[in-house]
């Protein structure tokens, strides 16, 4: 008999802090759960800057790994083999940006804001389950990725009831609008790491019948849900895209995995409610958003980026017109000449300039003899090659790489279901991360630490059948996680 006694509330009602240090233990578990629900927020709309929780969060880490032998060497284990290309990556771009980036000593305040912060984070990705696991004695791996997912969720669910309310009193849902982060397309990368963790989650039971994380299927889809209401309510075009391909690759992957034991009748259903899903994600995004129509017409004018130069400054060039005399649509046309732009400009700079907030106009400036009228290409890949050259972008796809094959091989191999997330997780982001700009500021804070707690979780569980009959889940052989603790299988 499942038992679904400890939904939502189990990984802060079945905390039990170790006595000796009753603070400490509390601490880091609560004041991890108010980061994750934090994080998308600008500091200005929150009652204290959020380094005052994230700093001394990291500090008492790093205090109780580097005074515990063996926690010191559980923390080390997972990471072994990534530490190399995190310490060259870090010693070229403070290498870098000290000799080229023309800020000389103050440099170091950019370089400890926007990269030794991130380090801090994967750090915290990678303490956060062995030490809160030390301080309690009834949470395991799951309750703890599972409470802080719970905690990014409540941003879409406050921008949801939000959005009603405001559409309450207008009449009318307000399309782009948000009011509780610095952007719409920051709040969608937020949305959307979430949302994929889900979608993982709803792969595996429907692809194998098992589940991973402690919660029932209705209140997932609820979940689920919500995430995709407030993608579309945002009408920002990469993350419907991102949903798009996310509900193709999980479509595929349930075919691909059931073939052989499913009839053609089934296959076919399951093929059915993929496009049905998709052409409704599609429809809504044409009707909401008429960019879409006009982007091949556009392509030509974007590419020409010599005779058409609206993309460098749009009050002293005009404004391309297509064949029917409509102006160009701005981020169709932007978007793609920003990028050509910024790969003659790699060529150009191929060791890159240090990290910088205006690397792009900076460079345009230099190389154009003339300032640009963006500070950044809008391609997250591109502004961290800017910073890094192409030495750092290598280094990067390393690790990048390192931590996919990771997840491949934990759930391929190893048959660990916690692997797809980490392998769905990493390949949605850095894909992502070619068409936006989110390799920067909280965003990739948030990469590093989820990429990390992931990777620490792959490592310290144990194999598991991943295949099973198609009955569901097995209440017979739950999977046993490395602390001997069966995990609820819903």
């Amino acid at each position: 008999m499942q038992n679904y006694s400890n939904i939502i509330p189990s990984f802060l009602t079945k905390f039990s802090p170790d006595p000796n240090k009753p603070f400490f233990s509390w601490f880091l578990w609560v004041g991890v759960l108010i980061l994750a629900f934090f994080w998308p927020i600008p500091n200005g709309l929150l009652p204290f800057h959020r380094n005052f929780l994230l700093l001394p969060v990291f500090f008492i880490l790093f205090y109780d790994v580097f005074s515990d032998k063996k926690l010191r060497e559980e923390v080390a284990r997972p990471i072994k083999g990534k530490l190399w290309p995190v310490g060259l990556l870090s010693l070229w771009l403070l290498i870098v940006g000290l000799f080229f980036s023309g800020k000389g000593v103050g440099y170091m305040e950019l370089y400890n804001g926007k990269w030794l912060r991130v380090i801090e984070t994967g750090f915290m990705g990678i303490a956060i389950l062995p030490v809160v696991l030390a301080y309690q004695k009834k949470l395991d791996a799951v309750d703890i990725f599972w409470g802080i997912i719970c905690a990014m969720w409540l941003v879409p669910l406050v921008q949801m009831l939000d959005i009603i309310w405001l559409g309450f009193k207008s009449h009318s849902i307000p399309w782009q609008e948000t009011r509780i982060a610095y952007s719409r397309m920051e709040l969608s990368v937020h949305v959307n790491l979430v949302l994929s963790f889900f979608a993982t989650e709803l792969t595996l039971r429907a692809a194998l019948g098992k589940s991973w994380l402690s919660v029932k299927t209705p209140v997932l889809v609820f979940m689920f849900a919500v995430c995709v209401f407030v993608d579309l309510q945002l009408v920002t075009r990469n993350a419907t895209v991102g949903m798009i391909s996310m509900v193709v690759s999980n479509v595929i992957f349930v075919m691909l995995y059931r073939f052989r034991k499913w009839g053609t009748k089934k296959l076919i259903l399951v093929a059915l409610a993929g496009i049905v899903f998709l052409g409704a994600l599609v429809k809504i995004s044409l009707v909401t958003d008429p960019r879409w129509r006009s982007l091949a017409e556009t392509v030509p004018y974007s590419l020409d980026i010599k005779n058409y130069k609206f993309w460098l400054n749009n009050e002293k060039y005009p404004h391309p017109r297509l064949a029917s005399g409509e102006e160009v649509s701005l981020s169709n046309y932007e978007r793609l000449a920003w990028a050509k732009v910024g790969i003659e400009l790699v060529a150009k700079e191929p060791l890159g300039i240090g990290i910088g907030n205006d690397n792009f106009h900076r460079l345009v400036e230099k190389h154009f003899q003339e300032p640009s009228t963006t500070t950044q290409s809008h391609s997250g890949l591109l502004n961290f090659t800017f910073a890094a050259g192409i030495p750092g972008l290598l280094l990067w796809l390393m690790l990048i790489f390192s931590f996919a094959a990771t997840g491949w091989n934990s759930f391929y191999r190893e048959k660990k279901v916690v692997g797809l997330f980490l392998l769905m997780f990493i390949l949605g982001f850095t894909s992502r991360s070619v068409f936006d700009d989110v390799l920067r500021d909280h965003m990739l804070e948030m990469f590093t630490f989820f990429s990390c707690l992931l990777l620490v979780i792959c490592y310290r569980e144990k194999s598991q059948a991943v295949e099973c009959s198609d009955g569901g889940p097995s209440a017979m052989n739950p999977p046993v996680d490395s602390w001997g603790k069966h995990k609820k299988s819903f």
